[in-house]
């Protein structure tokens, strides 16, 4: 049994702040967006349309480390969570391949439970924030699902964390020292068991159509990942992956 830790909440904004409407009402439209009857043409202008004003936090980001429960016994997204951030710096080798193609990287997750914005209502949270390293070096925002939702509603859901993390390095960049923010050039990561794809292909394959047009249209890079707990150090990238 893993020895459960005390329970971290995201510190997501100062009680004093004001609700920001503005972003309230871009998170709201990025949930409805999340619904799996949404247009690609939809997704793709939310992509391209601004962030929100004043919703950055300050750098360095104040990540935490914890966990979201406090169970004796991990239970579904907990315990690939806890596997990817424990024990801490252990590196996971990450493969896409694509027909004769082979990419690889190596993934060090640091982070777990990450707020991205200083607002509470509206709040954006990644799983477990860190590292991909391969041809080039990237921050990365993980997404991980068992089974709840669907493939459709987790790429969403992990678009906009990317999106934002971009729009954080973005506000805070100044003189030029833009390449020095911690979420700079920032990726995501799908991260879930091999039936939660498997067993929605129709899905899955408007998640490739989109993935598809983000890596033509824009410079978002999202991929789908296989945790096996059998082979837990080694994730298979699924082919839909825009890396």
């Amino acid at each position: 049994m893993l020895n459960s830790q005390p329970m971290v909440k995201p510190s997501t904004c100062n009680k004093k702040m004001k609700e920001n409407p503005e972003f309230t009402k871009w998170s709201d439209q990025w949930k409805q967006a999340r619904v799996y009857g949404s247009s690609l043409d939809s997704v793709l202008q939310l992509w391209r349309m601004p962030t929100p004003k004043r919703f950055h936090r300050n750098t360095p980001l104040p990540f935490n480390k914890g966990y979201r429960k406090n169970n004796e016994d991990d239970v579904e997204e907990q315990r690939i969570e806890r596997a990817l951030l424990e024990p801490e710096g252990l590196s996971f080798a990450l493969t896409l391949r694509k027909g004769s193609q082979t990419k690889q990287w190596h993934l060090t997750p640091s982070h777990q439970n990450v707020a991205l914005a200083n607002q509470k209502k509206g709040q954006v949270i990644a799983d477990v924030f860190g590292c991909v390293t391969g041809a080039s070096k990237h921050p990365v925002m993980i997404e991980v699902k068992t089974k709840a939702n669907n493939p459709w509603h987790a790429l969403i859901e992990n678009l906009q964390q990317v999106r934002l993390a971009r729009a954080c390095a973005h506000r805070s960049a100044s003189d030029g020292q833009v390449d020095t923010h911690p979420l700079n050039g920032c990726w995501g990561l799908v991260l879930a068991p091999r039936d939660y794809s498997s067993k929605r292909r129709g899905q899955m394959e408007k998640c490739r159509t989109l993935l598809e047009r983000l890596k033509k249209e824009t410079q978002a890079r999202i991929a789908f990942g296989i945790w096996d707990a059998n082979e837990p150090t080694k994730i298979e990238l699924l082919d839909c992956s825009n890396w």
